[in-house]
């Protein structure tokens, strides 16, 4: 059953622990719960064993006009049960157009890598568990990362350099029904970097160099598909006692920071689909974070082309470093013309440590 979903007042209270999975256009995708820290971090662990109970929201919010649209929320709507976690931790949230436009859904993508759909008139997200008949191999699948492209769903897992899952959904008297396609790649194919260094010590820290992890993004200018290599050096150490490792992966000791990235665009040819490497984004600019990836044309925005480099990847990453978060974020510009990396310098008056919301890239639309 439907329900009226807008809002036109924005709550202002809790803005410490809401935290942002996902924007389109000029809207931001919100998770507001008590159970997270205003630091961004969860509370102690025996609210964390309760947090069935605590009250969670889901929903679209442009922070100009004020207007909110929500999704269903609390956790008797959220579609699955992680075995190490009673909440569906939401890492991404995309949307197929705003949330106003009636044909709007989204998908999520959870901690552990499984999907859900809604869409903002629903009561309840509706999980891709293999339920439909011709959902296929995807049953089984854990995703990394996910984008709507052309009204279909991409799902990416580990193995995306080979193939892609796409999804494509209709609604039928307001249930979700869906195809499944499993894009396999021609080859060549690029291939994760192998030169993965891998140091276990006696007190368990891990140290992990040139760890390869992949995001999708999408040019709606040119209408094409991307796949992001993104190379992480980083150092953890997993608690015995309180198993933090469970929900963030891992305490930093060094939190990730990225030296380089690969950009590959899934071109399409009659033998089949295959990824072929970008080393030129032309005039476009690549913006990157876990929440959600954009480029953006300098052609439209010239009246501030030399605030922004050509051919470069703007990147933005919150990490959690419990002994100094504000170390967690990795902030900076990445040319594909040169490889090198420079870093964002914040102004005097703002604090790092301020951010206490995962980056994302917004592009406002003022009128």
């Amino acid at each position: 059953m439907a329900r009226n979903s807008l809002a036109k007042s924005f709550p202002t209270g809790h803005m410490n622990r809401r935290d942002c999975v996902g924007s389109i256009e000029e809207w931001l995708i919100m998770v507001d719960s008590a159970v997270w820290r205003p630091e961004g971090f969860m509370k102690p662990w025996s609210l964390y064993l309760q947090c069935n109970s605590i009250p969670i929201d889901y929903f679209f919010l442009n922070p100009i006009s004020g207007s909110t649209v929500m999704l269903p929320s609390s956790p008797s709507t959220l579609p699955c049960n992680c075995d190490y976690t009673p909440l569906f931790l939401f890492t991404k949230v995309v949307a197929s157009s705003v949330p106003t436009n009636q044909h709007c859904f989204v998908a999520s993508l959870c901690k552990r890598g499984h999907l859900a759909l809604c869409r903002p008139a629903d009561r309840l997200w509706t999980f891709i568990d293999g339920s439909f008949i011709d959902q296929g191999e995807a049953r089984n699948l854990l995703f990394q990362d996910v984008e709507i492209f052309y009204g279909k769903l991409y799902a990416a897992t580990w193995d995306a350099s080979n193939f892609l899952m796409v999804f494509d959904i209709q609604y039928d008297n307001g249930i979700p029904r869906y195809t499944t396609e499993r894009l396999v790649m021609l080859h060549p194919n690029p291939v994760p970097n192998m030169f993965l260094n891998v140091t276990i010590t006696n007190n368990g820290v891990r140290v992990e160099t040139n760890r390869e992890l992949i995001s999708l993004a999408k040019d709606s200018t040119s209408h094409e598909l991307f796949l992001i290599f993104r190379r992480h050096n980083f150092a953890f150490e997993e608690d015995p006692i309180f198993l933090w490792h469970a929900i963030f992966g891992g305490t930093f000791i060094i939190p990730p920071h990225i030296p380089g990235f690969r950009v590959f665009k899934l071109e399409r040819h009659l033998k089949g689909p295959r990824w072929v490497e970008v080393f030129n984004l032309g005039d476009q600019i690549l913006f990157v974070s876990r929440a959600g990836n954009k480029f953006i044309s300098t052609s439209n925005i010239s009246d501030y082309n030399e605030a922004f480099e050509r051919n470069c990847i703007y990147f933005a990453f919150n990490n959690p470093c419990f002994a100094s978060p504000s170390l967690g974020l990795d902030v900076g510009v990445f040319s594909l013309t040169n490889k090198s990396i420079r870093c964002f310098t914040f102004p005097k008056d703002h604090s790092r440590s301020q951010l206490h919301s995962r980056p994302v890239w917004f592009t406002p639309k003022f009128w």
